[in-house]
C-alpha cells in the first residue's frame, strides 16, 4: 500500500508513515525510524532563538492534505516535502523575540487556527480555509495536544479555555515537568505527537508523578494508547509532526 496524506492537520487516521522531527532529537528519531516511519529533519534555523532553532512545531504547520507551510529557511526540507508531492508555502516573518518565533506556532482545530493573530501569515491566512483566533498564549501548538477533533490536551489556560469554544473536551494538565534546555520547563505539545489514530508518541519518559499520571489517565479515558521513545526524562523537542499516513 502507498502512503497518503492526512487530511485533518495532526489527526492521522492510520499508521504514521512520514513525520518531521527536530534533527536534535536523535533518540526520538532513532526509536521512529526503528517502527519504520521515516524522519524528515528539521535543520537548526538562524531565525530562532538558539535552544529551539530546530523544532519541528515552530516551522513546520500542516494544513491538510498535500498543503504545508514551511519556514523560508528550511529549504532541505522543503525540497523533501516537494519530493514527495506536498505543495510547500515557504513562509519567512521569523525572529527571535517572542511572539515572532511564533510564525508557524499554531493548532489547527476544525476550520480554525488558535495563535497569535498578529505574527499569523498572511499567506495562510488568504487561502480562506481557517478562520484566525488569537489567543494570549503565542506557543499555542507547544501548548497542545490535539487528540482528535473533539478534544485538546494543554497545559495553558488560555488555550483550554479557547478550546471549548470549538471542541467537547478541553483537558487541562499542570505541569514543570517537562524539560526544555535553556528554559525554566518545556510543553506538553512540544514533547510528543500522534502516530496513529488512537497512539500518541513521547519524546522521553512520562514521569511517575501526579502530571505523569494524569496524562495517562486522560488518554486511557480518551481510548489513546502512549509510547515512550527513549529512556530520557521527557523533553520538548519540539514534537513529533506526522505528515503521511499509510494508505
Amino acid at each position: 500500500m502507498s502512503d497518503i496524506f492526512i487530511e485533518r492537520p495532526l489527526l492521522p487516521v492510520n499508521d504514521v508513515t512520514v513525520c518531521a522531527v527536530s534533527e536534535e532529537a536523535c533518540d526520538t528519531i532513532k526509536c521512529l525510524e526503528e517502527r519504520g516511519i521515516r524522519v524528515l529533519r528539521v535543520r537548526r534555523a538562524g531565525s530562532l532563538p538558539d535552544a529551539i532553532c530546530s523544532h519541528a512545531d515552530l516551522q513546520v504547520l500542516p494544513l491538510g492534505g498535500s498543503l504545508v507551510a514551511v519556514n523560508e529557511e528550511q529549504t532541505e526540507l522543503a525540497a523533501q516535502l516537494e519530493e514527495i508531492g506536498f505543495r510547500v508555502i515557504k513562509t519567512g516573518g521569523f525572529g527571535k523575540e517572542y511572539p515572532h518565533d511564533c510564525v508557524l506556532n499554531l493548532l489547527p482545530l476544525k476550520s480554525f487556527l488558535i495563535g497569535k493573530r498578529s505574527v499569523m501569515p498572511r499567506q495562510i491566512l488568504s487561502l480562506g480555509v481557517f478562520e484566525p483566533v488569537d489567543v494570549a498564549q503565542g506557543y499555542s501548538r507547544c501548548s497542545s495536544v490535539l487528540l482528535d477533533e473533539d478534544a485538546v490536551l494543554t497545559d495553558d489556560p488560555s488555550i483550554g479555555k479557547t478550546v471549548l469554544n470549538f471542541a467537547k473536551f478541553s483537558i487541562m494538565l499542570k505541569q514543570k515537568e517537562i524539560v526544555l534546555k535553556g528554559y525554566d520547563h518545556g510543553f506538553i505539545g512540544g514533547s510528543c505527537g500522534k502516530i496513529s489514530e488512537k497512539e500518541v508518541a513521547f519524546c522521553g519518559r512520562i514521569p511517575d508523578t501526579p502530571f505523569g499520571r494524569a496524562l495517562k489517565e486522560a488518554l486511557a479515558e480518551r481510548g489513546f494508547s502512549f509510547c515512550e521513545l527513549g529512556s530520557s526524562q521527557l523533553t520538548d523537542t519540539g514534537g513529533i509532526v506526522p505528515l503521511m499516513q499509510r494508505g
